[in-house]
């Protein structure tokens, strides 16, 4: 039996929890300094890459690292929920124009970005099944 040390200590929902922590902290921290209205599809973007380059990756992952940083720091980086708010305030301020290319941009960049990241992992000679 091999010991675990260090974060790999905790338990699933701890580690899940410790990196959505991180994420979510990143995300306002960044969403606070930069105010341009982009920082969110950045972020989400970012966020895609990195979760689809940890999915190419995942064979080599141990289940702590997945938890840590796929499903918790990825998922506290990005932020599917206040998107659709933007959304729907764009469509509530009768802007469908700019709803609709909110919602265009933010989820190409984002499939193209996890896409590139798995892609990314993957060019290392080794087969991995698709995502």
């Amino acid at each position: 039996m091999t010991s675990r040390t260090g974060i790999h200590q905790l338990p699933p929902a701890g580690l899940v929890a410790a990196g959505a922590t991180t994420g979510a902290v990143i995300r306002w921290a960044l969403t606070s300094i930069v105010e341009n209205g982009n920082q969110l599809v950045v972020l989400n973007v970012v966020g895609s890459f990195l979760i689809g380059w940890l999915a190419g990756r995942r064979p080599s992952l141990s289940r702590s690292t997945w938890l840590l940083l796929g499903t918790g720091f990825c998922g506290g980086l990005t932020s599917f929920s206040t998107f659709a708010l933007d959304v729907a305030r764009h469509l509530d301020n009768s802007q469908p124009t700019t709803a609709l290319q909110a919602t265009a941009v933010t989820v190409v960049l984002a499939v193209l970005a996890a896409v590139a990241g798995f892609r990314l992992a993957t060019t290392t000679g080794t087969e991995r099944e698709p995502v």
